[in-house]
């Protein structure tokens, strides 16, 4: 079996009714938008984390070395523990991991990729950061098109990781309270193969039992958050092939290991940028609109699954905000 499964689908629709009644235990999901640039390119997102882009590189700072110093306790409290931002008194007294937490949930860079239990949360993610557009022109079917008709171009993409898999054959570990420390003491990573690949893995499947009678993590609860763990010190350019994120740490892994697993590590589910757009075939049956033929944006609030419940500060506006127009009155 591969280590990684690429499925191209049509419709948001098909990517719901894969998980509706499908036993969703062994996974977490992650939703990308990807992106288009100025000159109307395609650019599809890295899976990795915010830290290694923002400082992974020669002599730069190392998350170890953030961990172990920066959100040292004494230090943390010393330096910020004054700050008049809210609740920070309380972070200051957290140990490292859950200082993580909050950092990853509210815009700071850690080594930390944010996960979730419930595909429609990823798939809300994935289509928010979609670019509106205020035109469009409509197939012979109906449906909007404000982007490239491109066989290969513009999608979203959906990341469903099994970790069972990620457990059973990669040796992954589960991170706690218990064992971050002793987990970043010991940063030797297994990962190497042929001097290209070296990153450190792990996962964080119960971060809101590692928060017990610390301030609720709103964000990070409604979320249904968890965490992949990825850490790669030498991202920037290795081998000349550009960053190590996690899914090229795979294709890498598989080259030389190809390990014979029973499901794939990952499965992507790339849906096109036009299924998410609001079309004009919405059709009425008894006085009542076909689900089918609602837009995505509404169907998720339905769900109770937007940036209004999703967060507990003015980033659910802002994520709401390209797909206000969605909205079935």
């Amino acid at each position: 079996m591969a280590y990684i499964e690429i499925e191209n689908i049509e419709t948001w629709q098909e990517y719901i009714d894969l998980h509706e009644n499908m036993d969703l235990s062994p996974y977490i999901f992650r939703g990308q938008s990807n992106a288009i640039n100025d000159v109307g390119e395609f650019i599809k997102w890295d899976l990795g984390s915010s830290f290694n882009r923002v400082y992974t590189k020669s002599f730069s700072l190392q998350f170890a070395k953030l961990i172990n110093q920066h959100l040292q306790e004494d230090l943390f409290k010393s330096y910020y523990g004054k700050y008049s931002y809210t609740g920070i008194t309380d972070l200051s007294s957290l140990n490292a991991l859950q200082k993580c937490y909050y950092l990853q949930h509210y815009g700071l860079p850690t080594c930390l990729i944010d996960f979730t239990f419930n595909p429609l949360i990823a798939m809300y993610f994935a289509m928010s950061g979609i670019q509106g557009t205020s035109g469009g022109s409509y197939d012979s079917d109906g449906k909007c098109i404000n982007f490239s008709t491109e066989a290969d171009r513009d999608y979203i993409s959906i990341y469903r990781l099994n970790c069972n898999v990620l457990k059973e054959y990669f040796f992954v570990k589960d991170i706690t309270n218990q064992n971050f420390d002793s987990y970043l003491s010991s940063y030797e990573t297994p990962y190497y193969f042929n001097d290209v690949v070296n990153v450190k893995l792990g996962l964080i499947l119960t971060p809101e039992k590692d928060l017990e009678g610390c301030s609720e993590n709103h964000n990070l609860k409604m979320q249904k958050g968890c965490f992949l763990l990825f850490d790669n010190e030498n991202g920037q350019d290795i081998g000349k092939k550009g960053r190590v994120d996690f899914i090229r740490f795979l294709k890498s892994h598989e080259q030389y290991k190809a390990l014979q697993l029973p499901e794939p590590v990952v499965t992507i589910y790339n849906i096109k940028y036009n299924a998410f757009m609001w079309g004009k075939n919405r059709i009425v049956e008894d006085n009542k609109l076909n689900p089918k033929y609602i837009s995505a944006f509404e169907f998720l609030r339905r769900k109770e699954v937007t940036g209004k419940t999703l967060f507990n500060d003015i980033q659910g506006l802002k994520y709401d905000f390209n797909f206000m127009y969605s909205i079935d009155r």
